[in-house]
C-alpha cells in the first residue's frame, strides 16, 4: 500500500509534469501545510510542495507561470493564491503513482473540508444559543418526528430496489 508524506523544506529536482488537480490554495495549505520556498530564480513557480511515498517517488505540486514573479503582467503572488480554485500541475518522475497520489490528496481535502463544516455549524449553533439566551428565550430540544415505515409490495420493486429495500 502506497503512503505519502509531505517534505518541508528541501529540493525535488527531476520532476516533469504528470497531471494536474484542481484545488484552492487554501485547501492545499490546509492539508500539506505551508508551501515550500520556490526552486530556481526564474520566477515560474511561486508555490510549491513536495511529496514522497514509500516506494521513493517523488512529486512536486506547483503553480507555473501564473504570478507577477514570472510576468509583471500577471497577479500578485497573494491575489493568484486567492483564487476559488487552480489546476495545480503536479510534477513527478520515475516511480510516481499519480492515480494514488490524487485520491491521497482527495480524501484529506475532504477530510478538511467535513471538519471546516462541522467547525462553522457548530459557531452558528454557539451563536443561535447566545442570541436566544441573551434575550431570556429557553432553547427547547428539537425533537425529531419518527418517519412511518413503508411497505412496498414486492411486485412493485425493481431487482435493483428490492435490493436496496432488503
Amino acid at each position: 500500500m502506497v503512503q505519502f508524506k509531505v517534505v518541508k523544506g528541501g529540493c525535488a529536482y527531476g520532476t516533469s509534469l504528470i497531471g494536474e488537480y484542481c484545488a484552492s490554495y487554501t485547501a492545499l495549505r490546509a492539508v500539506l501545510g505551508a508551501p515550500n520556498s520556490p526552486r530556481g530564480g526564474d520566477g515560474k513557480t511561486s508555490t510549491e510542495w513536495i511529496v514522497r511515498d514509500n516506494f521513493g517517488g517523488v512529486y512536486t505540486i506547483y503553480d507555473y507561470k501564473e504570478t507577477n514573479l514570472y510576468s509583471p503582467d500577471l497577479p500578485s503572488v497573494r491575489k493568484f493564491r486567492q483564487r476559488p480554485v487552480y489546476d495545480w500541475h503536479i510534477g513527478g518522475g520515475r516511480n510516481t503513482r499519480l492515480s494514488e497520489l490524487v485520491e491521497w490528496l482527495s480524501a484529506k481535502i475532504r477530510d478538511w473540508t467535513n471538519k471546516e463544516s462541522q467547525a462553522i455549524q457548530d459557531a452558528q449553533n454557539k451563536a443561535y444559543e447566545a442570541k436566544y439566551a441573551a434575550a431570556g428565550v429557553p432553547l427547547m430540544p428539537l425533537e425529531t418526528p419518527e418517519v412511518p415505515k413503508v411497505e412496498v409490495p414486492s411486485t412493485l420493486c425493481t431487482s435493483a430496489t428490492a435490493r436496496c429495500l432488503g
